[in-house]
């Protein structure tokens, strides 16, 4: 499951969504040009050939452009407090046209003493220019935007800033605590994997934490790792529960600049589950009575290969008696466990069955495995799907990448006789998303797989869809649930 939406402390989130620390107070009323009706910008005085514009912008929807008709013009912001004694930063991003040939810069109205300018010289892209003033003795400034050029050249001024670096220094932390995961059932969690970047001189620490109940997640908090690389991933010491959440801790050592968390990732132990069927242990997902099943199962993180720490797998059919494999199963190797079944399969019933994967123990924190796929098989009552009951599995799918139900199949048997056959997936709206299947003169069983994309391969909104599969003039439709 990915992450990066939940609550905060002392962090905000930037203009991409990510999580960074609060920024020191940008002390330039609508530095950004954000606010104003049409082309009067609040809190600015423009200059006579200078408005606010939105046809090129370095940031939001809105900048200060000027048409350079007047030499040496400017607009005004201020006046606004200031402290004496303090170093500030003085910045802007300025964007200037080819033909523009002047100057162009920020200052504080010409200052009696020590008036900073920042000035950007470059054309035909946004560049940012700054200065750190070191303010003598005043406490209020204005600041002005300023151009000097030939009338032929345009020029925009976006996200002024003037940032207190003496009031911004020292230590800073922020805390980010994610939506809580819950789980249909008890879940090994295996890695948790980080995407950052992380300036020198700040960190990024993380901390786990599961409970059979969300208000027991507060008291159960374990630190996994302190992240120093902008990518990188650790084992989750939390043991295995319903309910996981965890917290990053995003420090800056000067408080002038901040690590930026852009993404979260949390997997749980178990990577992937594959039923393989017969001597020969070829895969299939549709099994019938007589058959002789087992189970390859992958993980995320190293397991313990003693013989005592093997896994068990049980099918829990929709109707009928549970049934656990026998044998004991043989590790591959640490990542990879595989089981020994010596039975052939009686009657389930019919219909889709649980896999749930229970016993083993991670190696690094000792957890034992606790893991469930819903739906995940299929017990046919005799040796075919017949072409009047087609099956879906799993169903819901979650097409989220996380390697668990990315994909849903759909079986079916189009018969002996060739026969043109479709298979379609549609809104509640009757809206054709995706042609799954499209075949002239088929025969015998057939697998469609569905990734939950449209035709565009843009993945589906969450929810109910109609799947039709037509067999010559004979339509029959299912519906199937895309989750997350």
């Amino acid at each position: 499951m990915d992450f990066i939406t939940g609550s905060d402390t002392e962090v905000e989130y930037n203009e991409r969504g990510y999580v960074i620390l609060i920024k020191s107070k940008n002390l330039i009323p609508n530095y950004s040009f954000e606010a104003g009706t049409n082309e009067d910008a609040d809190n600015w005085t423009e200059a006579g050939d200078a408005d606010r514009a939105s046809d090129k912008v370095h940031s939001g929807a809105w900048s200060l452009k000027s048409i350079c008709v007047n030499s040496n013009a400017s607009s005004t912001n201020g006046p606004f407090t200031v402290t004496p004694g303090h170093t500030y930063k003085f910045g802007v991003w300025i964007f200037r046209d080819s033909g523009f040939a002047g100057s162009t810069s920020i200052d504080m109205s010409d200052l009696p003493t020590g008036d900073p300018t920042a000035v950007v010289s470059a054309s035909g892209a946004w560049t940012y220019g700054y200065v750190n003033w070191q303010n003598p003795s005043y406490t209020s400034v204005t600041v002005r935007a300023v151009t000097d050029g030939t009338s032929n050249g345009k020029v925009w001024f976006d996200d002024l800033e003037l940032i207190d670096l003496t009031e911004a220094s020292g230590a800073t932390y922020g805390l980010y605590t994610s939506n809580l995961l819950e789980c249909d059932t008890d879940v090994t969690f295996g890695k948790l994997s980080w995407i950052a970047d992380i300036p020198e001189g700040c960190t990024i620490a993380f901390l786990t934490a599961s409970a059979s109940s969300p208000d027991g997640l507060n008291a159960s908090l374990d630190t996994v790792a302190t992240a120093v690389t902008n990518s990188g991933e650790c084992e989750i010491k939390s043991p295995p529960n319903k309910y996981f959440q965890f917290r990053a801790i995003l420090k800056s050592v000067s408080g002038k600049i901040t690590p930026v968390l852009k993404k979260v990732t949390v997997t749980s132990a178990v990577k992937a589950i594959n039923t393989e069927v017969g001597a020969e242990r070829s895969y299939k997902a549709v099994l019938v009575p007589g058959e002789l099943v087992n189970f390859k199962i992958h993980f995320n993180i190293p397991m313990s290969t003693d013989p005592a720490d093997s896994c068990a797998v049980t099918i829990v059919p929709v109707s009928g008696t549970p049934l656990t494999l026998n044998g004991s199963g043989i590790w591959t190797d640490s990542y990879t466990f595989e089981t020994n079944n010596t039975e052939t399969l009686g009657s389930m019933g019919g219909g889709f069955a649980t896999v749930a994967v229970s016993g083993g123990k991670t190696t690094t924190y000792s957890h034992p495995i606790r893991q469930t796929y819903s739906s995940f098989i299929l017990f046919a009552t005799d040796e075919k799907a017949t072409v009047d009951r087609f099956n879906l599995f799993p169903n819901p799918f979650s097409p989220n990448g996380d390697g668990r139900n990315d994909e849903a199949s759909l079986m079916f048997t189009a018969g002996t006789d060739p026969t043109d056959v479709t298979v379609k997936i549609f809104d509640l709206k009757g809206k054709l998303m995706k042609t799954l299947f499209s075949r002239q003169a088929v025969i015998g069983d057939q697998t469609v797989a569905w990734d939950g994309r449209d035709e565009k391969g843009q993945i589906c909104p969450v929810g109910v869809y109609v799947i039709q599969l037509k067999k010559g003039n004979v339509a029959k439709n299912g519906t199937i649930t895309l989750a997350k």
